[in-house]
């Protein structure tokens, strides 16, 4: 089983783009560094979180739901 880990989210706001780093885990060791993961998105992975969580990134993409 594989899965990543959020670290951090990275907001250019000159494009209004974010892009995700997070450390991917194999089953269940973690990799040595933090890297995009973007191909999580195109290879319709889900995603797991705390609902704190969902909403400090919606904050940070400026997402947030009224």
């Amino acid at each position: 089983m594989s899965w990543y880990e959020i670290d951090r989210v990275e907001m250019d706001l000159a494009t209004n783009k974010a892009q995700v780093f997070g450390t991917k885990f194999i089953n269940g060791v973690g990799a040595d560094k933090i890297a995009p993961i973007g191909i999580a998105f195109t290879e319709n992975w889900r995603f797991h979180y705390f609902s704190e969580e969902i909403k400090t990134i919606e904050k940070k993409l400026g997402i947030e739901k009224v």
